[in-house]
């Protein structure tokens, strides 16, 4: 969908990556955030692209049923955990995303 063809946004963010997998990214504006970005071999400190996928997944599923819970009139009490796997390939790399939701009974 075309920007003007959008209804209005209630957020907007601007994420800055010019460094590639070892550097930093950043999100532009009042609330910025600037991380360290490393490569999934590197142990230095700083994170990566995989754990940012996961905690971003984490996070909007477990929102969306906090959401739902709320409406519902219930506690949150819901609990999402994401695996993030990386393996070679033939053409270079795979990635494999498990995500696990823990619901309880009422």
């Amino acid at each position: 969908m075309e920007k003007d063809a959008r209804p209005r946004t209630t957020y907007h963010t601007t994420i800055v990556n010019e460094d590639g997998v070892s550097g930093h990214t950043f999100a532009q504006g009042k609330n910025r955030v600037d991380l360290q970005i490393r490569n999934t071999n590197d142990d230095t400190n700083g994170t990566n692209p995989e754990q940012l996928l996961g905690m971003a997944l984490a996070t909007c599923l477990n929102a969306t049923f906090e959401a739902i819970e709320k409406r519902d009139g219930y506690e949150h009490q819901t609990k999402v955990r994401v695996d993030v796997d990386q393996a070679h390939d033939t053409h270079g790399l795979q990635f494999f995303v498990d995500v696990y939701v823990y619901i309880p009974e009422s």
